[in-house]
């Protein structure tokens, strides 16, 4: 079965982690190797939407401008963050499960409110930037066009 080369699993696809904007790309090397023990501990494979963004295309999608998935290839910056795909509340559970696991302390779960107030999660956010807040579990809304921007 061909993933359209989305999928991060044991073989990290670098197109899905790179900026999808320049192709800058720039993932810190511990960040990615708790990620995989994660997704080990989670045992489901996670479907990446967004790995390094460089400032543009940041401030394009409605990041915040300290956004831990910002890669600067001049500086040397390293993005620290990941958001995947999270199709229902039983595989948030296990994302959650793995990430916690793995020792990661800032995860956010992004929802959708449906017309009939059904709430369906969209995607997690997790990193390993340690120089913000940690022990961070929330929940936000995702709005259509824009990510949150952690």
């Amino acid at each position: 079965m061909n993933n359209g080369g989305k999928y991060f699993s044991g073989k990290t696809d670098q197109r899905r982690l790179s900026c999808q904007h320049c192709d800058d790309s720039g993932m810190d090397d511990d960040f990615m190797i708790n990620a995989n023990l994660a997704r080990k501990y989670a045992g489901v494979l996670m479907v990446v939407n967004s790995g390094a963004r460089c400032p543009v295309h940041n401030k394009k999608i409605g990041g915040v401008a300290n956004s831990s998935h910002v890669v600067n290839v001049k500086t040397g910056r390293k993005a620290k963050a990941m958001d995947v795909e999270a199709l229902n509340w039983w595989m948030v559970f296990k994302i959650v499960y793995g990430l916690n696991r793995a020792g990661f302390k800032r995860i956010f779960i992004y929802i959708t409110i449906t017309k009939t107030l059904r709430i369906k999660p969209k995607h997690i956010h997790f990193d390993g930037d340690h120089t913000k807040p940690q022990e961070l579990l929330g929940i936000k809304t995702y709005h259509k066009g824009k990510s949150g921007g952690n």
